[in-house]
C-alpha cells in the first residue's frame, strides 16, 4: 500500500504534469457536506464528504471516503481484525440527499472560500486520490477516517496558510468525545467502552477533535485561510440542505445499570440462601464466569489479534478475565481443587480493588458495569468461602 510521503510526492508530480487545465469553471464551488447522526450504530457519529458542483457545466460529484465493499473476500474477518480497506467513492448529490431523507438525517453545506488555484488543486487532489491505485486506505477510527481525510486534504492544498481555530469549553479524551453521540444507545456505549483500552483515554488535541464530523464542521467554521496579505474565513456560506423531522425517542429502553442492579440484588439473595442452606451447587457460577471468561478472550483478541490500536492496554481484563473460563469448568467437577478457591479469592480481591480505585485507574471504565463487577466479586468470595469451609471440614474429619 502506498505510504503518505510517496503519495504526496506522486500528487506533486500529478499537479505538475496535469498543468492548469481543469473542467471546472469560475462558477464552480467546493463545499463540505455534513450529515447528521443516524439511528444505527455505524451512523451514530454522522458523516462528512466533499461536494464539487459547477452550475455552468453541470459537474456534480460527492467525494466520500467512508465506503467499503461488502463483497471483499473475508470481509467480516478483515473488519474485526482492523484490516478492512475503506475507499474513496464518487456519487452525485442527488443520491446523497435521497439517502439522507430516507434515513431522516439532516444535511448542512459549508461553501468553502477557495481562490481559483486552491479550488483547482483540491479538485485535482481528490481526483488523484480516486485513481484505482490510490482510492483505498486502511481505516483508523480516531486518526484516519472519512472526516480526517477532509481536514487533511484541505491542509495538503493550503499547508501553513490554513489555520484552524476550534474552541471548546473543556478538554476531553477521545472516549469522552464519543459519549454525547451515544446517549440513547447505552448498551452500545457500554460495549464500546469495554472494548476500548487506555489509548482512547488520551486527551485529544483540538486538531484531533475533527475525527468526528460535527467537530470537523465546527473546525471549518472557525478556520481562516491566508490569501495574499489577507486572512479570510474558510467558510463563506452555510446552507441547511435538509432538516430532519423530529422523532420522539423510545423511552422504553432499559438502562444496563437497572438490569445489572436488579441482577445484583437477586445474586445477593441467592448467595444468602446458599449460605443458610449450606448449598454448594455452582452451576450458576459456571455460567456467570464462563461468559465473563469468553468476554475476556474477546478483549485479548482485540488487544493482540487485531490492528486496532485503541483496544490495547484494557483494564476491563481484571473482571472479564479469560482464566474465568478455565476455573468455571473446574467449579463443576466432582473433584474439588484447592487452587479453585485460591483463584476466586484473588479474583474477588482484585475486582474489589478495581471498584475502590475506580477513579484512579488510567482508563475510564463504564459506570454501568459497577453492579456487574460487584456481583462477580460477591460470588467469587462466596466460592472461596465454600472451598475454605470444605477444607476445614475435611481437615477435622482426618484428625478424628
Amino acid at each position: 500500500m502506498i505510504n503518505r510521503k510517496l503519495l504526496s510526492a506522486l500528487f506533486s508530480l500529478f499537479i505538475i504534469f496535469s498543468g492548469r487545465a481543469t473542467i471546472l469553471s469560475d462558477e464552480a464551488k467546493i463545499s463540505l457536506i455534513t450529515i447528521a447522526p443516524g439511528e444505527d450504530l455505524y451512523s451514530s457519529f454522522g458523516h462528512s464528504a466533499f461536494w464539487i458542483y459547477d452550475p455552468k457545466t453541470g459537474f456534480d460529484r460527492i467525494y466520500n471516503y467512508g465506503t467499503f465493499d461488502f463483497n471483499e473476500p473475508n470481509f467480516y474477518i478483515k473488519f474485526i481484525r482492523g484490516k478492512l480497506l475503506y475507499r474513496l467513492s464518487i456519487s452525485e448529490m442527488g443520491w446523497l440527499m435521497e439517502g439522507a431523507r430516507k434515513e431522516n438525517r439532516g444535511v448542512i453545506e459549508q461553501v468553502l472560500n477557495l481562490d481559483p488555484v486552491s479550488k483547482d488543486n483540491l479538485f485535482k487532489f481528490l481526483e488523484f486520490n480516486y485513481l484505482p491505485e490510490n482510492r483505498s486506505y486502511k481505516y483508523d477510527f480516531f486518526f484516519d477516517n472519512c472526516s480526517t481525510r477532509m481536514r487533511d486534504a484541505l491542509k495538503k492544498v493550503y499547508g501553513d496558510r490554513l489555520e484552524f481555530n476550534l474552541q471548546v469549553e473543556e478538554e476531553r479524551s477521545f472516549r469522552q468525545l464519543l459519549d454525547p453521540f451515544l446517549l440513547d444507545k447505552q448498551w452500545q456505549d457500554m460495549g464500546m467502552d469495554i472494548g476500548l483500552g487506555t489509548p482512547a483515554d488520551r486527551t485529544a488535541a483540538l486538531y484531533d477533535y475533527m475525527y468526528l464530523p460535527d467537530f470537523l464542521m465546527k473546525g471549518f467554521a472557525s478556520a481562516v485561510i491566508e490569501q495574499g496579505r489577507e486572512k479570510l474565513p474558510l467558510v463563506k456560506a452555510t446552507n441547511v440542505l435538509f432538516v430532519a423531522e423530529k422523532v420522539s425517542k423510545d423511552s422504553t429502553s432499559i438502562s444496563p445499570s437497572l438490569v445489572f442492579w436488579i441482577f445484583f440484588i437477586l445474586v445477593v439473595l441467592l448467595t444468602f440462601y446458599q449460605y443458610r442452606k449450606e448449598n454448594r451447587v455452582f452451576y450458576f457460577d459456571w455460567f456467570l464466569f464462563s461468559i465473563t471468561g469468553l468476554l475476556g478472550l474477546l478483549i485479548l483478541f482485540l488487544w493482540f489479534g487485531t490492528d486496532h490500536n485503541v483496544t490495547r492496554n484494557n483494564w476491563n481484563l481484571i473482571w472479564a478475565n479469560p482464566f474465568n473460563l478455565v476455573f468455571a469448568f473446574l467449579l463443576i467437577r466432582k473433584r474439588k481443587d484447592k487452587e479453585v478457591g485460591k483463584y476466586f479469592l484473588l479474583y474477588g480481591l482484585l475486582s474489589l480493588l478495581l471498584l475502590l480505585l475506580w477513579k484512579v485507574v488510567p482508563q475510564e471504565l463504564n459506570f454501568h458495569t459497577i453492579p456487574l463487577i460487584l456481583l462477580l466479586t460477591v460470588r467469587a468470595l462466596f466460592i472461596f468461602y465454600c472451598h475454605r469451609s470444605k477444607d476445614r471440614l475435611s481437615s477435622r474429619t482426618i484428625q478424628r
